[in-house]
Parts: structure tokens; C-alpha cells; sequence
């Protein structure tokens, strides 16, 4: 333990030094613990004097046999060995010799010799050609080296600690047609076919509450369904229109009454992790010939951006209502969108069911149509004052 007096207050820190270590003797632990002790102080005072003397104390204590010499930051990011699958190791041997490619002559440094700063430069120039994801794990396998070399006894505190990282990047989805709609209803494999139908028809939910949808969240009887988004927790009820109600009825009869989800094979997938929907949907597009991405920047090794994909599906019902002429604050209830800044329909708006019902019938006549038609909604005589 290392204990000292800072401004009158009796200060009490691990060294992080255990009593027994494979490899080194009692004595050198001792050393170790009161060099660790003295450099917790040193920082904890700001004293870079005292930093230095700790430092020779240390150089001292390793030619004479007595210490645990540090390794440079080359040796020991070099014989680390990440853990997990292959795969994880394979993007944590990236990381470190991306990061010992960036160091350059300060990888021959002392471990404890790399600084914050390093460490941030490294994150930002990676931000200029990688995606705002690949640089934070990144920076997740290099902090994971540092925390074992605290544990290891050779460093106090990592230089990872307070590194930013860039923000995310920007994902834009772009809606489906209504003609890519009709086809996706007709030429996707039959349970894909339901899955886009549930998901248009519902709201446009996303696809991990598609996926996971239980029966006990459907009433078949009142044509209603009822649940709670995954990814917010917004309570969203809406009518279930005879395109969609009819088919889950047949669904039902099909799976009996013990089954808890509609779809249990995707429940299954998407839960066990056993399986990528999203890929497989994507998969599905481009046989379709529907799927498109952003072209990455010249000279970047940053992955395309995706532009179509299941959320595609979303982003149509939002399109799509709000082109018909739904208002605004309808569509947020219909989708389960929620906006904390719009406080008068985040407290004092409730939608009902029968508003919901008429934009759904208004959105499915649309849909069908094969002219842009006028709307049930745009012929109510109370529209213009909703709107």
C-alpha cells in the first residue's frame, strides 16, 4: 500500500504489487511496492522532481539486480498475447503493430515512457482513413496491453486513460421505393417475406424487435399489438391492418399455442447470436439488386457506408407517412420515434388508436395505388389544424 499526507488528508493507494509473483523474489516485490509507492505519491503531488529521482532510483535498483526492469514499449506490445478467437486475434495484432508502425523510434522507449499524447495522436491520425468503430477497438486492444502491464506490476496508470475517440460516423439509410416494397413482398423467401411485411405494417420497426416479437405482444381478436422497443424502451401500440393481421392468424394456426414467438427461427438467430440477419438480408438485396453503398474516401482504407438495409425499411414508413401527409408528431407515435425536445407532443400529444388506424389505411391505399392519389387523412376536414 502506499500511504501519504496530501494537504492534511491521510491518502491510502494499492500499488497494485502482489505479495507473491512467479519469477521474483520477496526482495525485489518489496522494491518494487516502495518504487510504486513513491511514484503514486509523486504523481498524486505533481512533483516532477521527485518523478526523476524515482526514475534513477529505479535505473539504480535494476543494475543492481534488485528491481523489475521495464521492457520498451516494442518488446512487450510484441510478446503480448491477445486472448479470445481468431479473429479477435487477428484484429488485436493489427492494432499493435499498427500502433508500434506509429511510434516509430519511441517504440525502443521504456514502456512507461509512452504518453497520452502518443496514444492520442496514434487515434487521431487512424480517424483520418478508418471508421469511427475499427479506431474504437483500436483503442480497446491497446488499452487491454496497458491494463496487463498494470497488473503485471510495471506501470500505475495506462496512457489510454482519458484518449478520445472520434465521433461516430454518420449512418444514412436510404428509404426503399414503393415498387422495391411490392417486390420485397413477393420476391424474398417466404419467411423474409413476413418479417418485411411485419416490419411495414407495424411501423417500421426495427429489426431486432421484428425478430423477437412474442405473441403475447399480439391481440389477434382486436386486430392490436402492443410492446416495447429494444433499443429505447418507448411503449408503442398500434392497429393491426388486415394485410398483416390475416397472415399472422395463418402464422398462429400453423405454430400452435406453445410457441412464444412469431418468427422463432429469427428469435432464435438474432438472440443466440448464432447468426447475422442483417447479413443475410443484405445477402438477399443484392440478389434483388437493391443494395447500395457510399463509395469511401480516395486514399482511405474506410469501409463503404451502407445505404440500404432493413432499417431501409424504417426509414421508408417515415418517408412515406410524412409524403402523404401524416403529421409529424403522428408519424413519431406510429414508428416510436421519441424527441425529448418536442415537449408538447412528448407530454401532452397521446395518439389513439383510431388516428393510427386511419394514417395506416390512408399509408396501405397509397401503397397499393399505381397513381399518388389523394389520402383518406388529406380529406378530413380537421387536417389542416393537425397538420
Amino acid at each position: 500500500m502506499a500511504i501519504f499526507y496530501l494537504n492534511g488528508k491521510k491518502m491510502i493507494r494499492t500499488t497494485g504489487v502482489k505479495i507473491k509473483q512467479q519469477g521474483y523474489t520477496a526482495r525485489q516485490l518489496e522494491n518494487l511496492a516502495r518504487q510504486q509507492a513513491d511514484k503514486i505519491e509523486a504523481l498524486a503531488r505533481g512533483d516532477a522532481m521527485l518523478d526523476k529521482q524515482i526514475d534513477a532510483l529505479r535505473a539504480a535498483s535494476e543494475a543492481a539486480g534488485s528491481g523489475v526492469r521495464i521492457p520498451s514499449a516494442h518488446d512487450y506490445i510484441t510478446a503480448f498475447k491477445p486472448a479470445g478467437g481468431l479473429q479477435n486475434v487477428s484484429n488485436a495484432k493489427r492494432a499493435h503493430n499498427l500502433f508500434l508502425s506509429h511510434l516509430g523510434a519511441d517504440s525502443a522507449k521504456r514502456l512507461d515512457r509512452i504518453t497520452r499524447d502518443m496514444c492520442q495522436r496514434f487515434i487521431d491520425d487512424q480517424s483520418k482513413t478508418m471508421s469511427a468503430g475499427t479506431v474504437k477497438k483500436f483503442r480497446a486492444h491497446l488499452s487491454c496491453v496497458f491494463n496487463t502491464a498494470i497488473r503485471d506490476g510495471l506501470l500505475t496508470r495506462s496512457p489510454w486513460a482519458g484518449v478520445k475517440l472520434p465521433k461516430a460516423d454518420t449512418v444514412h439509410h436510404e428509404p426503399f421505393t414503393r415498387e422495391q416494397i411490392r417486390t420485397l413482398f413477393t420476391k424474398l423467401p417466404p419467411l423474409w417475406q413476413d418479417m418485411v411485411k411485419f416490419c411495414i405494417y407495424s411501423g417500421g420497426q426495427r429489426l431486432g424487435d421484428v425478430a423477437t416479437m412474442k405473441w403475447s405482444c399480439i391481440d389477434l381478436q382486436n386486430g392490436i399489438i402492443r410492446f416495447s422497443s429494444n433499443k429505447t424502451g418507448l411503449k408503442i401500440e398500434n392497429p393491426i391492418l388486415p394485410p398483416l393481421l390475416n397472415r399472422l392468424k395463418e402464422i398462429k394456426a400453423a405454430a400452435g399455442e406453445r410457441e412464444e414467438y412469431v418468427f422463432p427461427h429469427m428469435a432464435y438467430t438474432y438472440k443466440t447470436g448464432r447468426g447475422h440477419l442483417s447479413t443475410e438480408f443484405t445477402t438477399l438485396l443484392k440478389s434483388l439488386r437493391m443494395y447500395r453503398q457510399t463509395e469511401p474516401p480516395e486514399g482511405g482504407r474506410k469501409r463503404k457506408g451502407v445505404l440500404t438495409s432493413f432499417h431501409s425499411l424504417r426509414s421508408f414508413m417515415v418517408s412515406s407517412l410524412n409524403n402523404i401527409g401524416i403529421p409529424s408528431r403522428l408519424v413519431k407515435a406510429i414508428v416510436g420515434h421519441a424527441d425529448n425536445s418536442d415537449v408538447e407532443g412528448e407530454y401532452y400529444y397521446h395518439a389513439s388508436l383510431s388516428e393510427k388506424t386511419l394514417a395506416f389505411q390512408s399509408f396501405d391505399k397509397w401503397l397499393m395505388a399505381d397513381t399518388e392519389e389523394a389520402c383518406p387523412w388529406l380529406n378530413r376536414p380537421d387536417y389542416r389544424k393537425q397538420a
